[in-house]
C-alpha cells in the first residue's frame, strides 16, 4: 500500500466536503420534491412562503454555492505548500457552514418551520418576494389546524412592521 503523503490531507478533506454534500443532496431533493408537489397540487397552506424560505433561510442556495467553492476551489492549489494555512481555513470555514445548513434542514424536518418563516419574513426586502409570500399566507384558504392565535398573532406583527418599513421608505 503506497500512500503519497504530501497528497493524503488535500484527498482527506476532498472526501469530507465530498461526503457532506452527499447527505445534503437527497434532503434536498426530498424537502424541495415535497414543496413543490405541495405547491403544484395546492395541498398545504405557505407552499409558496415555505418554497422561498426553503431556498433562502433553510438552505441559503446563495451562500450555499460560496461555501462549496470554499470548500473545493482551495484545494486544486494544495500543490503549494505555503499556501495550505490559507487553504485548510478557507476549507474549514466551508465546511462549518455546510454543516450548519445540514442542522438547518435538520430543525426545518424537525418541525421547527414557524421559527424559519417569522426570521425569513422579518429580513425579507424584495417587494416581488414581499408580494407572493404574503399572499401565500393570507389569500390560502384556512385549514384546520393551519396555524394557532400565537402564530397568527406573530405573522400580523411582521406583516405590519414591513408595512410600516414601506410606507417609511415610500413616504
Amino acid at each position: 500500500m503506497d500512500i503519497n503523503i504530501p497528497d493524503f490531507p488535500s484527498s482527506l478533506l476532498w472526501t469530507i466536503g465530498i461526503a457532506l454534500l452527499t447527505i445534503l443532496i437527497p434532503l434536498a431533493i426530498a424537502i424541495l420534491g415535497d414543496i413543490l408537489d405541495k405547491k403544484r397540487y395546492r395541498k398545504a397552506d405557505f407552499a409558496e412562503l415555505d418554497l422561498h424560505v426553503i431556498l433562502d433561510g433553510v438552505f441559503q442556495f446563495k451562500e450555499l454555492l460560496i461555501l462549496v467553492g470554499l470548500i473545493f476551489f482551495p484545494l486544486l492549489f494544495w500543490q503549494y505548500p505555503d499556501a495550505r494555512m490559507f487553504i485548510f481555513s478557507y476549507w474549514v470555514i466551508g465546511v462549518l457552514g455546510l454543516i450548519k445548513i445540514l442542522l438547518n434542514i435538520y430543525k426545518w424536518i424537525k418541525g421547527n418551520v414557524f421559527d424559519f418563516r417569522f426570521s425569513y419574513l422579518r429580513r425579507l426586502k424584495n417587494t416581488k418576494d414581499l408580494e407572493v409570500v404574503w399572499a401565500s399566507i393570507w389569500t390560502v384558504p384556512c385549514s384546520e389546524g393551519r396555524m394557532d392565535e400565537k402564530s397568527e398573532a406573530q405573522f400580523f406583527e411582521i406583516f405590519s412592521d414591513t408595512i410600516d418599513k414601506l410606507l417609511k421608505k415610500n413616504g
